[in-house]
């Protein structure tokens, strides 16, 4: 199996939030790094205004696959209050998107691992994903997402 690495943050000696949080870039969020110990950060998602979709995104996790191969992307997720949480990958080319997963999970409080495993069928530019949440009341709700990874294997 080829392990193709995200540039997840894994160390606190990165300056500055954003650092911290690549390749993760926030959606309607503030994103906040917590340190698990041993190098190891999850990142905190929350609204930055009420009334929205917020989320967390990475824009490309996977560059050009070849068709007939699968990959694998799991990650950690827990959530408070109760609800749900949407997790959607997207196969992106110009002019076109396709999610082969697009789903939600539930919010806990402890961590939860999922994991999506997907057949290439076509050629594409990139892999996309994104983890949101709707704000409706109560107003703080908030997720955070670690242990993100990704395998890319022939079929």
């Amino acid at each position: 199996m080829v392990y193709l690495g995200v540039a997840f943050a894994t160390t606190r000696a990165t300056v500055g939030v954003a650092n911290e949080v690549a390749p993760w870039t926030p959606s309607g969020a503030t994103l906040t790094p917590l340190p698990l110990g041993r190098g190891q950060v999850a990142i905190r998602v929350t609204p930055a205004t009420k009334g929205t979709i917020y989320g967390a995104v990475v824009q490309t996790l996977i560059s050009e696959p070849k068709a007939g191969h699968t990959y694998v992307v799991s990650l950690g997720l827990k959530g408070t209050p109760r609800g749900r949480i949407g997790v959607e990958l997207n196969e992106f080319s110009p002019g076109v998107a396709r999610y082969p997963v697009k789903t939600t999970v539930p919010a806990a409080a402890r961590w939860h691992h999922y994991t999506f495993s997907v057949r290439v069928k076509q050629s594409w530019l990139g892999l996309a994903v994104y983890v949101y949440r709707q704000t409706n009341p109560p107003a703080r709700t908030s997720f955070t997402i670690r242990d993100e990874n990704v395998a890319v294997s022939p079929g």
